[in-house]
């Protein structure tokens, strides 16, 4: 479809402006073109090399998203939307946004399955977050692709002796809840005892007791804690 004259008069400005080192108006230039006319090819690559030399990954996405998901994976516009995501996710870890990084990692593999960096930079997040199942998926889908690459080979068995020692660590934690209860027992089985002896002390107490009124409480007083103990 050829484009208006009034379009081609945006996009030769944004050419020139491009062609002279002015991405900032080449930029401006090749988004108004693609607001009058949506299906022109060349205002959109414009806007997007513009977009890219600019590293405003955001609107670069916005740009080539429409394009590039129509393309099967491992294209060169997929690839490079895919770059745009990761440098976007990047960006988000930079500034300690974890769930926004994984976020937009995760945008990356979606647009190219077997993109290396996206997925060893989650799986890397994913660690540091304590989240090793989620990290071990992706450190083993690395080495399912490529069993030669020595630095996802290390982050993968750094994430398996991670689990290995949380599962230590929740095995010990279950022994020791399972000594406390039995520890517990033996408290309660103290406490009884010391619950009788003060329910004797009372009946003592009562006996000796020359008021009328004292024997009435201590009565009231033996009967609530007798209440509370199990048979003997």
């Amino acid at each position: 479809m050829t484009d208006s004259p009034a379009v081609d008069t945006v996009l030769q400005r944004a050419r020139t402006a491009f062609a002279n080192g002015d991405i900032l108006s080449a930029f401006a230039a090749a988004g108004e073109a693609l607001m009058q006319a949506p299906e022109s090819q060349e205002a959109r690559v414009l806007r997007v090399n513009a977009a890219l030399k600019l590293e405003r990954w955001q609107d670069a996405i916005a740009a080539l998203d429409p394009i590039a998901t129509l393309q099967p994976p491992g294209t060169k516009l997929r690839k490079t939307l895919a770059a745009c995501w990761l440098a976007v996710a990047n960006a988000h870890r930079d500034k300690r946004e974890s769930e926004s990084a994984a976020a937009a990692y995760r945008k990356a593999i979606q647009v190219e399955p077997d993109f290396r960096d996206a997925r060893f930079n989650l799986g890397s997040l994913l660690l540091e977050n304590g989240e090793l199942r989620h990290a071990l998926a992706e450190f083993e889908a690395i080495v399912a692709a490529n069993s030669t690459d020595t630095a996802a080979s290390l982050k993968l068995a750094e994430v398996q002796l991670a689990l290995r020692r949380q599962q230590a660590h929740r095995g010990a934690e279950q022994r020791g809840l399972a000594g406390a209860v039995g520890s517990d027992d033996g408290d309660d089985l103290a406490f009884v005892h010391l619950q009788r002896d003060l329910v004797h002390g009372l009946h003592r107490a009562v006996g000796d007791a020359e008021v009328p009124e004292f024997k009435k409480r201590c009565h009231a007083v033996t009967a609530i804690v007798s209440s509370s103990l199990p048979p003997r």
